[in-house]
């Protein structure tokens, strides 16, 4: 993202503002010390407890409404550039903390904080608008892609239910990678909704099913078509498939009511869950899945500079893992098809390996500490 530090400026009254700009920023930014919101024990649950203040902030300083328009007949083009980037910083720190929101709930299972309704914005402009360094670049980007009619005009709830429509009337290939994940996200959350509800009644939703699997399925193309390395785009083909993978196998943490407030104790659940989880052995359930599952194991053998990965990529990747040894001990060596591991004795010899090359992340860490859960029935 391009330098916009000084265009960033916050008004007095809005200081408390400022510190949730920046507590969204680190997050953005991957930098390993922000790993820490994903720490163990205590910490962890303090770490959530301060993101239900970021939500709060954001209501009460009006970030789920779009930013204050102003007039642009006043001022040079530098001067609406500037205008320009404060308000999409406003709109992204919004889309930045939902994100946040949608992660608690998918690894901790904790309610969602942010309701889908409140969000007022259009999607994230592309990333090839909001990286420019210059007025004149972002005038000429900005015509470009609304000559195009690409997903800078697409507001997020309107998004969100052409996705949805029997015949989606939302033209999928003009998402970029930023604006793809908004979407996708939504579609992860719904996912789970379903499971503990169909959990709770004893009844599957086939409508709602079909819906959310012919949402994302629109979207493969989008995944398939961002095949380049930076962190937005590996994150948001990292969360589709997150998305298809349990859509497919609801969480067995989430539908035995497991509802932890840190992350060392949901990722030790996890892996004792798969450990006593039968519902892996049909070959039918494994071909569904495996390559989802397989894109997981392609990107943790072959990452070896893991400098830029968000830390919640290992989070998603564990459990891909967890689901992949599953299968191997079932019987279904298909899915180690992409990786070197023969038998599940190497898988999980495989699998300490991969993490520990993210030992810079406390997640790693926990993940590594939870393996004992695996090994100790192994």
């Amino acid at each position: 993202m391009a330098d916009h530090t000084e265009t960033k400026q916050i008004d007095d009254k809005d200081v408390e503002l400022a510190v949730l700009h920046e507590s969204v920023d680190d997050a953005n930014s991957h930098m390993p010390e922000n790993a820490s919101m994903y720490s163990a024990g205590s910490d962890s649950a303090y770490r959530l407890r301060m993101h239900n203040r970021l939500i709060e902030l954001a209501r009460t300083g009006g970030l789920t409404d779009p930013y204050p328009s102003q007039s642009a007949s006043s001022g040079d083009l530098e001067t609406l550039w500037r205008q320009y980037v404060k308000a999409e910083s406003h709109k992204r720190t919004l889309f930045a903390a939902y994100h946040l929101d949608v992660l608690w709930y998918h690894t901790l299972s904790v309610p969602r904080t942010i309701s889908h309704l409140e969000i007022k914005h259009d999607l994230p402009c592309s990333e090839n608008i909001w990286q420019v360094n210059t007025a004149s670049e972002w005038a000429y980007r900005t015509l470009i892609n609304h000559q195009q009619q690409q997903q800078s005009s697409q507001r997020y709830l309107t998004a969100v239910r052409s996705c949805l429509t029997p015949n989606p009337s939302l033209d999928m290939s003009a998402f970029d990678s930023h604006g793809s994940l908004v979407v996708i996200l939504f579609l992860l959350s719904s996912v789970r909704e379903m499971s503990g509800w169909s959990t709770m009644t004893g009844k599957v939703c086939i409508e709602r099913f079909e819906a959310l699997h012919a949402s994302l399925t629109a979207f493969e193309p989008v995944v398939q078509s961002n095949i380049d390395s930076s962190s937005m785009s590996v994150l948001m083909q990292a969360t589709w498939h997150t998305a298809m993978i349990e859509l497919l196998l609801w969480s067995p943490s989430h539908t035995n009511g497991v509802v932890e407030r840190s992350l060392a104790a949901a990722l030790a659940e996890s892996a004792l869950l798969s450990n006593s989880s039968t519902a892996f052995s049909s070959p039918m359930v494994a071909a569904s899945v495996d390559r989802h599952l397989s894109w997981f194991l392609t990107y943790l053998d072959t990452k070896t500079d893991v400098s830029d990965e968000a830390p919640w990529m290992a989070i998603f990747a564990f459990k891909a893992v967890l689901v992949s040894y599953q299968l191997v001990k079932a019987g279904c060596i298909e899915t180690l098809n992409s990786i070197p591991p023969r038998d599940s004795s190497e898988m999980l010899d495989w699998i300490r390996e991969v993490f520990e090359r993210r030992r810079n992340w406390k997640v790693a860490k926990i993940i590594v500490s939870s393996l004992e859960e695996i090994e100790q029935t192994a």
